[in-house]
C-alpha cells in the first residue's frame, strides 16, 4: 500500500528495490538515494502474536518455512 500510495503522489515509500522493482521500471517511481546509500539485508522475519508461539499450526509452519529458507 505505501507503494501504491507514492506513486498517487502522497508521499514517500521506503521499501526494497526488489519489491519496488516493477514500479522503478515503469518510471512510476524514483529512487530517493543512489544504490550505493541501500542497505543489503538478507532477512526474513515471522511476526506473530507471543501467544501463538505454542500452537501447533504455527510451530509446524516455522518449522517448514526453515526448511524452505535452508534450501
Amino acid at each position: 500500500m505505501a507503494l501504491d500510495a507514492a506513486t498517487q503522489g502522497l508521499g514517500i515509500a521506503l521499501e526494497s528495490a526488489t519489491i519496488a522493482g516493477m514500479h522503478l521500471a515503469e518510471g512510476k517511481l524514483k529512487p530517493l538515494f543512489g544504490m550505493e546509500r541501500c542497505l543489503r539485508v538478507q532477512a526474513h522475519f515471522a511476526v506473530y502474536p507471543a501467544r501463538h508461539a505454542r500452537r501447533a499450526p504455527v510451530a509446524a509452519f516455522l518449522q517448514w518455512l526453515r526448511e524452505q529458507a535452508a534450501q
